[in-house]
């Protein structure tokens, strides 16, 4: 007995059942009753690190949250997953390396507060990042565009190119000039380049 719209989501139940036969009054003398509760909406989660676009040289843990509102009216969660994309190989993480061509997710450690250790990412490269939570009532989140970022542990090299090493200069020096540079497969950004003098003679520093 029921039809779809006789139920509202995030709303607990309580049903009775009795049988009858022809013999009246031969009722059920102790009718069965269950309580439920009717949850057909979606879960949601969020990535609070890496931030979405951000540039990185370390990504020990990767956490957000996850939640089924209404609290204490709808199922609540089961699960939460992740899938990592290394986007420049446009290969997925399998458990062990970026080397699936679909898709692949994994259960994080915790459900409101979660976390996941991240694996081995290789520098100058692109990440996405993708999670869905699952509740209780089989309701999965629909996937979003996910946050992706940027991984260089590359170093960044300076190198003064005027005056050069061991010169000697005979003219008023009014300009230290040379170049930077972050090398590397889609490196980050060169954000500052500072520059010590120091006159040898005693020591005393600009």
């Amino acid at each position: 007995y029921g039809n779809s719209s006789m139920w509202s989501s995030g709303t607990w139940y309580l049903a009775k059942v009795k049988a009858m036969d022809s013999a009246s009054p031969n009722n059920e003398s102790s009718p069965e009753s269950i309580s439920f509760v009717f949850d057909n909406s979606l879960p949601s989660s969020y990535i609070a690190y890496p931030t979405n676009t951000a540039i990185l040289n370390t990504v020990p843990t990767i956490s957000g949250t996850a939640d089924d509102l209404p609290s204490g009216t709808n199922a609540g969660l089961e699960a939460v997953k992740i899938s990592i994309l290394n986007v420049t190989t446009t290969k997925y993480y399998d458990g062990t390396a970026f080397q699936s061509n679909t898709e692949v997710f994994f259960d994080v450690n915790g459900l409101t507060n979660w976390t996941y250790e991240c694996p081995a990412l290789a520098s100058g490269s692109k990440y996405r990042i993708r999670t869905k939570a699952i509740d209780q009532a089989g309701n999965s989140e629909s996937l979003g565009a996910g946050n992706t970022f940027r991984f260089d542990d590359t170093l960044p090299v300076s190198t003064i190119t005027y005056p050069t090493n061991d010169a000697l200069v005979n003219t008023g020096l009014t300009t230290i000039s040379g170049t930077a540079d972050d090398t590397g497969t889609n490196p980050g950004e060169v954000t500052n380049v500072q520059i010590l003098i120091k006159r040898i003679a005693d020591t005393m520093y600009y």
